[in-house]
């Protein structure tokens, strides 16, 4: 089974609302493939997507401060937009892979505005 599937899987099983009261950023769940040279072995799909960061459901434990270069599949492009981004969170899940959070501070203002459209057009 495909990391896709498996975190599909998982994500139907485990869905955790926002919790009450928080204010947090809109966000949009979805799975957007994540490529990277940079880390041999990595694999991981976005669980959820915002303009600021990103949720990773992934295979490899990576430590807080990482920064990673990697790109997100967009479906209607056909190729990967880079961007930069720092590991900010890290959650083990007893039955699922690991969540990271990426905070995309570091990325560039064209990755961005991609980005942005495609929360535009998913929201």
């Amino acid at each position: 089974m495909t990391l896709v599937r498996q975190v599909a899987k998982w994500w139907r099983i485990f869905r955790v609302g926002s919790g009450a009261g928080i204010q947090r950023e809109s966000r949009t769940d979805g799975a957007l493939r994540v490529v990277t040279s940079t880390i041999p072995g990595f694999e991981a799909v976005t669980k959820n997507v915002t303009s600021k960061g990103l949720c990773l459901a992934t295979t490899l434990d990576l430590p807080v401060g990482t920064e990673l270069d990697f790109g997100l599949e967009f479906s209607d492009n056909g190729f990967p937009v880079r961007f930069t981004g720092e590991v900010c969170w890290v959650r083990k899940q007893q039955d699922g892979p690991m969540e990271l959070g990426i905070s995309l501070a570091s990325s560039n203002e064209r990755s961005l505005s991609v980005l942005e459209k495609y929360l535009q057009r998913a929201a």
